[in-house]
């Protein structure tokens, strides 16, 4: 069987999105996944057959590294699928911008390359949770119910772990297949139940400053509940996070709570 190689967003919830759609499709698509920042580093001498197909999601090098990457391996099927400004300016006029499109999200790229590019027919609460990850990715709450299921979507999915966010995108398209009033209704005490697991592990990845200062990195819409918790005992903790902006950008954010019982 050729091999299918899909590279996505690292710590990105579309991004995820997308690699879960992919294996989805296709059950054995592996999923890589990098940052935009950090290109990999493919050889020749891994072994890849020219039939082989590469896919890269929110993920666009520069034009010369897919040209040494067809190079490389012989490999012809090399697709980007990308949403972000910087990506499209640094693609525009070579063959590798033609998935390349500013109105799509990650996950919608997807979607619309495994129909309309493989064939592929997906479920319709697979299809339906795509929909409302590129409803929120890219700021637009225009479908019914959109700011409850973005905020089931944001709470319930881990960013950090690939198989875990797949379980989490298979339960909820599970949901969509019966509607999603389910998740309308009941979002605010599916996301309370949700928020002891989740800033259970954030305490598990904090790190501490040389000063004993405790910070984490995660979810924006955990940070006020997780900082609540980790800055017991100390002057005060930091949280940060990288998020989407309305713009296809990313952006840097930071928050930090004081202990006012610490003592110190």
């Amino acid at each position: 069987m050729n091999r299918l190689i899909v590279y996505t967003h690292l710590d990105c919830t579309d991004s995820n999105c997308a690699g879960w759609l992919f294996r989805k499709a296709f059950s054995h698509a592996e999923i890589r996944r990098v940052t935009p920042l950090d290109p990999p580093i493919i050889l020749s001498s891994d072994g890849y057959d020219p039939t082989d197909t590469f896919v890269f999601v929110d993920v666009a090098y520069s034009p010369s590294f897919f040209d040494k990457l067809a190079r490389n391996t012989g490999c012809e099927n090399i697709f980007v699928l990308d949403h972000h400004d910087s990506a499209y300016s640094k693609l525009k006029g070579t063959r590798w911008a033609e998935h390349c499109k500013l109105d799509r999200s990650g996950a919608g790229l997807a979607t619309q390359f495994l129909i309309t590019r493989c064939g592929k027919k997906l479920d319709y609460g697979v299809h339906k949770l795509a929909d409302y990850v590129e409803d929120w990715d890219l700021r637009r709450f225009a479908m019914t119910g959109s700011r409850e299921v973005s905020l089931y979507i944001t709470n319930m999915i881990a960013i950090h772990d690939f198989d875990e966010a797949c379980a989490a995108f298979d339960d909820l398209a599970t949901l969509f297949e019966n509607g999603q009033d389910y998740i309308v209704r009941n979002a605010g005490e599916v996301i309370e139940r949700s928020l002891d697991v989740r800033i259970e592990s954030a305490k598990r990845r904090v790190q501490m400053t040389r000063r004993g200062i405790p910070y984490v990195n995660i979810d924006q819409q955990l940070a006020e509940e997780s900082l609540a918790v980790i800055c017991k005992g100390h002057p005060y903790a930091v949280a940060w996070w990288v998020a989407p902006t309305p713009h296809n950008s990313l952006q840097v954010g930071l928050s930090v709570r004081a202990d006012n019982k610490s003592g110190k």
